[in-house]
């Protein structure tokens, strides 16, 4: 309907000024949805108070509608009414000129049927097709041998080579791809970007905004990286700014920066950015759009200059070498070319044609039904509790009855209390609550069974506290995942997720991990993380000065995000990250920079504890055997959005959660961490809770909308990697909502700690 709708505007402007749009998705049970407009780029929120004339909503109708805002100024559709497409009526005349074309609505996609085809071994036509590339995703490398870029370029290489490598370096490059897909951002994305632009002095507010996904672009960023690593460079990544001629944007978003295109620069030959997008808006020439890049900085003086006076990064990228990442395409004023337009009509083709097909076939359950866990099985003599897996991949995308029904199919004869469905990336299981307890005859006769009649599943026993599993290593910890979220939690609120494996020190990844500091000298990266600092400031009435800033170095936990971060964005489609702050106890510093930032458990921490005693700690570091820390954690004003790790925009938000310590003249010092973070698929939370605890209980990213006074946008049924909850300031109520923005994430390794900021106030 987008593309329908751009011709139209072409020939009836008249019919196109009226807002309009497609029902991206509808809650008949709870009266509410969203309108994805065919001009522009972020969903339109609509309560069934809003309709005229019509009492329901179906997804993919479209509608007309106007613009209101509700008591907190967000914006949300009035006056929605029907809309038939202009020129269905009698005469025809815009069908004919439309013709045969046919237009699939870009709803959200309904579960397909997948053609179940025999998972591809090593050797398989379909691996062999596959780029050359570790990991998830373009960006894992690995080993002591650089990258030769004149081959990962797919040009011809200079040095002399052998088959697979020649004297810049190994051959590898990525291919197959497609390069120039981007796409309309969610509104959680839209509210991110908007407060990045507001952070970096831009005025006003956005107009739309495009995410790209460039897989070529990404593998030749991350080549890059690898050789900077190999070679000691700066590995400070920073976010700039770019202004250029509308005529260049697509060009750039499909190939990059033309380093032959250079002239007449003042501070030297190379690609400027700015951390000012006021400054960037300058180079647009009168144009309604800016681009945002991730960039590699490396060594000043060689790979790049800091221009102070004018916040200007300049980039001398060597021959081959790509250290910027074009992020997204920003629309900050509207516009009468055909950019926007174009923009929004082949996003929308992209986001229709979009699916988990890679991804499916990476995963055991991604493509049909089949065994989850190859060692299930029972040893106590009986259970009530039980995980199904894999199921039907098709059942993603269903509402969680459905998934019920399916399992209460396959379990008939047995006296079901509770359904919890397990949603992992593609694929779908369950845990089961019975009624009544079965023996372990007939935990075997279960086991025996075929789903839908043709389909082996692992059934096995999920009871919380298995003696013998107890024994045996927790298969998250040392299968790919290398992380557990039920290491560390007893199930007070959530039975299922207490897991009963062995998480020892020995089994973990971080086992033999350590982390060094290195100072960060005046430069770019120094100037950008002062400015965030400082622009919150006074703390508490006194103002902060930063004493040193030191880089932390932990390569374990450096694979690892990276890994994570692969692995997202092939489950999502692309993987936003962002720098924010994290506050703490500085006695629990050691611990986090060496184990990682772990989301916390559902117990509290005991003074008697060795380990977790004395630490000023509200939660233990324990995991769930830990014999001191046993009690319960409720919800005391803290962990309102659930138990995960908790992040800042604004460092003063994160500055109350850090406890000073003296240095050897007596004077109080402070600590906090500036991070990377991955939010993936973040869901926008814009309002107050219903109750002050009603997440606190949440100990992974679920549907939250029964705990919101208001919800601000549709909760994906394949799931989001983050809860965004944005500031309510003024419209704050106690103890429900925050007055400044926070990110709450639940994943081991989502989360790198970059630099460690220590400061005083004064």
């Amino acid at each position: 309907c987008s593309e329908q709708w751009s011709i139209i505007a072409a020939i009836r402007p008249e019919i196109a000024a009226m807002p309009s749009g497609l029902i991206w998705s509808w809650n008949a049970d709870k009266g509410f949805g969203f309108i994805r407009p065919d001009i522009g780029s972020s969903n339109v929120f609509c309560h069934v108070s809003a309709l005229v004339g019509i009492s329901e909503l179906a997804i993919g109708q479209h509608v007309t509608f106007d613009i209101g805002h509700d008591s907190q100024g967000r914006q949300r559709a009035a006056n929605v009414r029907t809309a038939a497409v202009p020129g269905d009526g009698p005469d025809g005349s815009l069908a004919a000129l439309l013709g045969s074309l046919t237009f699939r609505p870009a709803a959200r996609r309904a579960p397909t049927k997948i053609q179940i085809v025999q998972r591809p071994t090593s050797g398989s036509a379909l691996s062999q097709q596959r780029p050359r590339r570790g990991g998830w995703g373009a960006s894992s490398f690995a080993g002591s041998d650089p990258i030769c870029m004149s081959y990962a370029h797919g040009e011809p290489c200079t040095g002399s080579s052998a088959a697979d490598r020649c004297s810049e370096g190994c051959h590898v490059r990525c291919g197959g791809v497609k390069d120039d897909t981007w796409m309309p951002v969610s509104a959680a994305k839209m509210r991110l970007l908007q407060q990045k632009w507001k952070d970096a002095a831009g005025s006003g507010s956005l107009v739309g905004a495009w995410q790209l996904k460039n897989e070529t672009l990404q593998f030749l960023f991350s080549a890059t990286k690898h050789n900077f690593a190999l070679k000691g460079c700066n590995p400070d990544i920073i976010d700039g700014w770019h202004g250029t001629p509308e005529s260049n944007i697509l060009s750039i978003a499909r190939k990059g920066f033309d380093t032959r295109r250079r002239s007449g620069q003042v501070f030297g030959s190379g690609e400027y950015f700015a951390k000012d997008p006021r400054v960037s808006m300058d180079y647009a020439r009168g144009g309604s759009f800016l681009i945002l890049c991730k960039l590699i900085l490396g060594d000043e003086g060689k790979q790049h200059t800091w221009v102070h006076k004018h916040k200007y990064y300049v980039l001398h990228q060597e021959r081959g070498h790509v250290q910027a990442l074009p992020l997204f395409i920003i629309q900050f004023k509207p516009d009468s070319g055909t950019l926007g337009r174009d923009l929004t009509l082949q996003s929308s083709r992209a986001e229709a044609t979009a699916d988990l097909s890679a991804l499916r076939q990476r995963m055991c359950g991604g493509l049909r039904p089949e065994e989850g866990r190859k060692d299930a099985g029972m040893t106590a003599n009986d259970t009530r509790f039980l995980w199904l897996g894999w199921l039907d991949p098709d059942l993603l995308q269903e509402q969680d009855q459905v998934i019920v029904d399916d399992v209460m199919a396959f379990l008939s004869g047995l006296s079901i209390e509770e359904v919890i469905p397990d949603r992992n990336a593609c694929r779908v299981g369950a845990f089961v609550k019975l009624a009544s307890s079965i023996s372990k005859s007939d935990f075997l006769k279960l086991q025996q069974r075929l789903y839908k009649d043709e389909y082996k599943i692992s059934v096995d026993d999920q009871q919380p506290k298995d003696a013998v599993k107890a024994q045996k290593p927790c298969p998250r910890l040392t299968g790919p995942a290398k992380a557990c979220r039920g290491w560390n939690l007893s199930g007070h609120a959530h039975w299922h997720m207490a897991c009963p494996f062995n998480h020892e020190m020995r089994y973990r990844p971080t086992c033999n991990a350590s982390f060094s500091y290195e100072e960060l000298e005046r430069g770019a990266k120094y100037d950008e993380i002062e400015t965030e600092f400082l622009r919150s400031a006074p703390f508490d009435r006194q103002m902060p000065r930063i004493v040193k800033i030191r880089r932390i170095r932990n390569k374990t936990l450096e694979t690892l995000y990276e890994q994570r971060r692969a692995y997202t964005e092939a489950k999502q489609g692309n993987a936003s990250e962002t720098e924010l702050w994290h506050g703490t106890s500085p006695c629990a510093l050691p611990e986090l920079l060496t184990h990682g930032l772990q989301p916390p458990s559902d117990r509290c921490a005991s003074d008697g504890c060795p380990r977790s005693g004395g630490k000023q700690l509200c939660t233990t570091l324990c995991d769930n055997t830990c014999s001191h820390c046993t009690q319960p954690h409720k919800w005391n004003r803290c962990h309102m959005f659930g138990l995960g790790v908790y992040f800042a925009d604004v460092a003063h938000k994160s500055h109350r959660y850090v406890r000073p310590v003296r240095d050897q003249l007596g004077s109080e010092q402070y600590s906090i961490l500036r991070c990377r973070v991955c939010l993936g698929r973040p869901y926008l939370i814009e309002g107050n809770l219903l109750q002050p605890d009603a997440m606190h209980d949440f100990v992974l990213c679920d549907d939250p909308t029964d705990a919101l006074e208001t919800v601000a946008e549709d909760y994906e049924a394949s799931g989001h990697d983050a809860f965004y909850v944005r500031g309510l300031q003024g419209g704050v109520k106690r103890s429900r909502g925050v007055y400044n923005s926070e990110y709450i994430v639940f994943h081991s390794w989502q989360a790198l700690p970059l630099y460690r900021i220590d400061y005083c106030l004064s």
